[in-house]
């Protein structure tokens, strides 16, 4: 019989022996990464540290579709309190509205002319 992963605890031992807890709200992950973003290895399969973080909590697998967003934008995050589950477009809306799309920064486009409400 296999055990579901929020109850295996060599895997969660495994896990939080990767997490730097004392460095503020956000518990940092100290393992391997990919992009900025955790990532930790269970059953074979390579899987991401903030979204296996947010299962073990909630102590359920998302819906299909839904990915870990997090509150405070640092994809190193683990706490399970700065994760939420959304969509892609809910992630992106999410991004936008914080203004954290490279684009938003531009003043000016790529032959020079400034970026204005009027143009």
């Amino acid at each position: 019989m296999t055990c579901a992963i929020w109850d295996d605890e060599e895997f969660l031992a495994r896990f939080a022996n990767k997490v730097a807890r004392d460095s503020g709200e956000c518990w940092l992950w100290t393992g391997a990464q990919v992009k900025g973003r955790g990532t930790i290895s269970y059953q074979d399969r390579m899987l991401l540290a903030p979204r296996l973080s947010k299962v073990v909590a909630d102590r359920a697998w998302p819906s299909e579709g839904l990915q870990a967003c997090h509150t405070c934008d640092n994809p190193a995050c683990v706490n399970p309190d700065h994760i939420w589950w959304g969509t892609n477009q809910d992630n992106a809306r999410d991004a936008s509205k914080k203004g954290r799309f490279p684009a938003q920064a531009k003043t000016r486009c790529r032959a020079g002319h400034s970026l204005s409400g009027e143009n």
